[in-house]
């Protein structure tokens, strides 16, 4: 007797459905076709970053500048933001992160030579942070020292460092110094704090902070960063509430404080010059921000 074939996988994913419904294999050249269109599509994003970075490198050149920084935090938040706000179906808004992540990093590498710098103390958590942040192809250092870190990016424009948060026990427990980096940070030339990590959270917390010569640029929810001196932190958020900045303590050592601000706020300010001339602060300096989380409810990012 012949075996019969009308059972098996193959002829079952051939056979047209009696209710209307797609063939497996119909279902397959349908992927295959979305594959495709998304690989024509991958191939010509990278096309026009190369096109970017030549118009970038034309309107440093006519500024006369030495050269350009290969990278937006400002427009990398606004796409995930504008990704996650038409998400849906089954498609994980975490994957989503991940996909456009390594996509972003991998065009920002295409404009210029962009690696991270990443602070070496916080293990393999924060080596998983830092490469879910800036991609698997970008090349990462791994530094011990948070001032060192400033430095490098202090010296190339197309290194971006990434932090830990700070806490007021980060001197003492981490064993970094007795100079909090943020209050490094303050008296460093161009360097600034310009994305948090991660970029998208289930939790709204951020982990840790990047900083590079990047421009700290607003979006529709921000938070900045004040180093205040020369009155106690919780003085000086009550001082700053009176010119409407909504601010708190994050860390604070001997003279100086670390605040978080509510909204965009950078040097020239008129909240923070009327504030300066009520003589509470020695100096205050904004040391740049981030863009709010993308945040993910129910979701492992």
């Amino acid at each position: 007797m012949t075996a019969s074939t009308t059972n098996s996988p193959q002829a079952d994913a051939k056979r047209p459905k009696a209710d209307g419904q797609k063939t497996l294999d119909e279902v397959r050249l349908e992927i295959d076709s979305i594959d495709d269109a998304m690989h024509d599509l991958l191939m010509r994003r990278a096309d026009l970053a190369a096109e970017v970075a030549a118009a970038k490198a034309r309107d440093a050149q006519a500024e006369g500048a030495g050269g350009f920084i290969p990278f937006r935090p400002k427009r990398e938040i606004e796409l995930l933001r504008r990704l996650a706000g038409r998400n849906q179906g089954a498609l994980a808004l975490g994957v989503v992160s991940r996909i456009w992540r390594e996509i972003v990093a991998f065009m920002s590498q295409i404009q210029g030579p962009f690696r991270a710098i990443m602070w070496a103390g916080g293990g393999m958590p924060f080596w998983e942070l830092t490469r879910n942040g800036y991609g698997s192809t970008v090349p990462v250092m791994q530094v011990e020292g948070c001032d060192d870190i400033i430095d490098v990016c202090a010296q190339d424009p197309c290194a971006v460092g990434v932090l830990p948060w700070p806490t007021l026990t980060t001197g003492t427990v981490t064993g970094m110094g007795e100079t909090p980096w943020w209050l490094t940070l303050s008296q460093s030339t161009g360097v600034r704090v310009v994305m948090a990590l991660p970029v998208m959270s289930d939790t709204g917390v951020p982990e840790a902070l990047s900083v590079a010569q990047a421009e700290f640029e607003a979006t529709d929810a921000d938070t900045s960063l004040l180093v205040i001196k020369g009155c106690e932190g919780h003085a000086g958020c009550t001082a700053l509430s009176a010119h409407g900045l909504s601010a708190q303590v994050i860390d604070e050592t001997d003279g100086a404080a670390l605040l978080m601000v509510e909204g965009y706020v950078v040097c020239g300010d008129a909240r923070l010059l009327a504030a300066a001339s009520d003589d509470v602060f020695e100096a205050i300096i904004p040391i740049g921000g981030y863009a709010h989380q993308v945040r993910v409810t129910g979701e492992r990012v």
